[in-house]
């Protein structure tokens, strides 16, 4: 841990008895903005405001926030996390509700909340002012006051509310930026004040806005490797920091400022690696952990809001589904700089630093996309948010999810949640009794084995790999070899080498389907699967009388603190020989 993250630590969690004394009041003197003077240089027009009612009313154009008509009754209502996070975009639907139809009784909701939240929510040490709750409502706040707070018919008296409480907040904020927990937390705080200082306080060209503009700068290039991911390695961590970080450039960009160099070509890069793990724009696999979206009402809306506003840059215009997000973002001001050079090139591309090796195929109007996993359990000094899924992979057919990563399911130290972090949950090898690296509570792996070695080709029907892990050696002895072999025209074949078994250990691997696949037993002793576009076969195949398959319904998270029921085939290994090997065929016809 830096020096800079240890003082950070102390100060933010050591020093929390200090720290939960309430602020002094801080009510804005008659005389200073209200939140609408400072808003101003940056009202959205009404012309932009008749555009957006005719987009709404085409359907299937637009992602829109869904939360619901209705504001929490009261301040209880929003004291666990899931509600705080619904009572921002519930807050912010309600603003643009009265903002576009004239809605009156948005308004009344809408005020109704706020001022519940703030009778019930003192400025002290609480969950609800923690510093990312803090920093997600302050922004939510910025954007009422953006898209609402200088319309005809906004109280005064909320209007002056909100600002003199986001006053408060920003205070608070400001000595807590959580510096020691490097990832998805720095960014969307240091964000929320830089929207503070620009918007409400002094202005994007004030001394305070452009010291919170470097400081968000400096730290978006400690916060992403050299491949161009997010440092937590996770696909969804990765999209929201993205989303963080587009939009600081696009309002920067609305009030005359310019982002630096380094930091524009940050995001490009950025983008080029999200379009390695998506396909056709609605599929995101779920490596490693995952949240709520931060800002919109899911992750599919956060992709194409980020390839609508990267449209407008390239092309002057959107070609994309137009997203609420996108939509307000480019009616606020100019598009930001040049458009990005980096394009796609191979079909078949390896992180090397993050370890994911990409392939993909375009197959018609759809793609095809395998993700195979040779990297580390996370990223030093941060592996909070990672998985035990190393040489683990999932596949995508025609745009439809075959094989998945289960998820994450919610952030919790139950054995439930647990369940989605270890080996078991994952397309790869799991020993009983023994994983490879010591899970203490969600966010805590210690004891991290050394990363998997990747050997790896493109050929011209596909790819072929050869990976070695070492993880489990120390523990039971083991090494896991596996060879993979993909052609996109016949099917996938998985052959895993198991090395220093010991007697009485019981082993094997887990083959995770997406929801919606049913699974039937095939006359020539396959596995059919049913409910995609192709016919898919699966067969698994070990030393004779060594090992048995079976077929099982296991929980599947597709968002977070959401559960399903999807099929998984399962080899297991019961009396296991010092060395054994397990053969995968999933075959399938164009």
């Amino acid at each position: 841990m830096e020096a800079r993250q240890r003082l950070t630590y102390l100060w933010n969690r050591v020093g929390r008895t200090y720290h939960s004394r309430p602020l002094p009041p801080m009510v804005l003197p008659e005389a200073a903005p209200d939140g609408n003077e400072r808003c101003a240089r940056l009202e959205i027009a009404q012309a932009h405001v008749t555009q957006f009612a005719r987009l709404v009313s085409v359907a299937r154009i637009l992602h829109t926030w869904d939360a619901g008509d209705t504001a929490p009754a009261s301040a209880a209502d929003v004291e666990d996390q899931r509600n705080q996070h619904r009572f921002r975009i519930v807050s912010r639907t309600l603003a643009r509700h009265f903002r576009v139809h004239g809605d009156d009784q948005a308004l009344q909701k809408l005020q109704s909340g706020i001022q519940n939240w703030l009778a019930g929510h003192l400025p002290t040490m609480e969950l609800a002012m923690e510093p990312m709750n803090t920093a997600l409502r302050l922004r939510e706040w910025l954007w009422i006051l953006l898209l609402a707070g200088g319309a005809p018919g906004f109280p005064s008296t909320l209007r002056r509310a909100m600002a003199a409480s986001a006053t408060q907040q920003a205070s608070r904020l400001a000595r807590h930026i959580e510096f020691d927990l490097p990832g998805n937390h720095p960014l969307p705080q240091l964000l929320a004040m830089w929207m503070f200082h620009a918007l409400l306080a002094d202005g994007a060209d004030g001394s305070a806005a452009r010291r919170w503009a470097r400081r968000l700068e400096r730290e978006s290039s400690r916060s992403f490797i050299s491949d161009g991911l997010h440092c937590e390695l996770s696909p969804h961590y990765h999209l929201q920091m993205l989303r963080v970080l587009e939009e600081y450039r696009w309002l920067a960009a609305a009030m005359g400022s310019r982002v630096s160099e380094e930091f524009a070509t940050l995001l490009d890069v950025g983008w080029w690696a999200v379009r390695h793990f998506t396909v056709d724009g609605t599929w995101v696999p779920l490596l490693g952990d995952n949240c709520y979206s931060f800002f919109d009402a899911s992750l599919a809306a956060d992709f194409h809001t980020l390839a609508a506003l990267q449209a407008r840059r390239e092309r002057g215009y959107s070609d994309q589904p137009e997203t609420e997000s996108s939509f307000w973002l480019s009616a606020l001001g100019p598009v930001p700089g040049p458009p990005s050079a980096i394009r796609m090139q191979a079909p078949v591309h390896l992180f090397r630093e993050a370890g994911y090796l990409a392939a993909r195929r375009a197959c018609g109007p759809s793609e095809d996309l395998l993700i195979f996993d040779a990297g580390p359990l996370g990223h030093v000094p941060n592996t909070g948010h990672g998985h035990a899924d190393w040489l683990s992979f999932v596949l995508s057919l025609d745009g439809v999810p075959l094989l998945i990563d289960p998820g994450t399911y919610r952030y919790s130290n139950s054995p439930d949640a647990l369940w989605f972090k270890r080996a078991r949950a994952h397309n790869t090898l799991f020993v009983d009794g023994c994983e490879a690296a010591d899970l203490w509570r969600f966010f805590r792996w210690c004891r991290l084995p050394q990363r998997p070695v990747l050997d790896f080709r493109s050929t011209t029907e596909g790819v072929a790999l050869t990976a070695r892990f070492t993880g489990y050696r120390s523990l039971c002895s083991l090494i896991h070899r596996r060879q993979l072999r993909l052609d996109w025209r016949r099917g996938l074949e998985v052959e895993d080498e198991i090395d220093g078994a010991t007697r009485g250990t019981s082993l094997g691997i887990s083959l995770h389907f997406a929801p919606g696949w049913c699974i039937q037993p095939g006359s020539d002793g396959s596995l059919r699967l049913l409910g995609g576009p192709r016919q898919v076969r699966v067969t698994v195949e070990s030393r004779r009388d060594a090992g048995a398959t079976e077929v099982l319904s296991e929980p599947v998270s597709p968002a977070y603190s959401q559960l399903v029921q999807a099929p998984v085939i399962r080899h297991r290994l019961h009396s296991p020989r010092r060395h054994e090997h397990i053969s995968t065929r999933i075959t399938w016809a164009e």
